[in-house]
């Protein structure tokens, strides 16, 4: 296999990842729509799934992080709950604002938008962390959300 076609695998590998994420957050969102449980329960199965995973995960509604989990508290220094509620462009590295701004607003409007995208984040320490992002546009709480896979790399973009 050459090199181009390694490249091309790993990320349909990649974007397999990200659809099995995304199709058991899904199934959750349904659930919780066909039996009317109280949002409380749901929100503890949305942690849930969250918390199960290997890999950093964020879930962003209106700018905000709503769901996180430890593997991504440790990318970039800051605790689950100081990054609940909180502007997720808060830890974005300055540098990448602009562009991850851009990726945002057309992911939300239905607009193309890069799936997988290596970019920096800003860890708590002030140092900038380079990650892959991973990301998709779906529906949280009948409203649209953003959720992302985000993996810590060491490579330099």
């Amino acid at each position: 296999m050459n090199n181009e076609n390694i490249v091309k695998d790993k990320y349909y590998q990649e974007l397999l990842e990200l659809h099995k994420l995304m199709a058991e957050l899904e199934q959750i969102e349904m659930a919780m729509q066909r039996s009317g449980k109280q949002p409380w329960k749901t929100e503890k199965e949305y942690q849930a799934f969250f918390d199960r995973a290997k890999v950093g995960m964020v879930l962003i509604q209106n700018e905000r992080i709503v769901h996180t989990n430890n593997p991504l508290s440790d990318i970039i220094g800051y605790t689950p709950d100081e990054l609940m509620g909180t502007p997720f462009m808060t830890y974005i590295h300055p540098s990448e604002v602009s562009r991850i701004k851009k990726n945002y607003n057309n992911r939300i409007e239905g607009k193309d938008a890069p799936i997988i995208y290596k970019t920096m984040l800003a860890h708590k320490s002030g140092r900038g962390v380079y990650v892959m992002a991973k990301v998709a546009a779906v529906i949280y709480r009948e409203n649209s959300a953003i959720f992302a896979v985000i993996e810590e790399t060491t490579d330099n973009k």
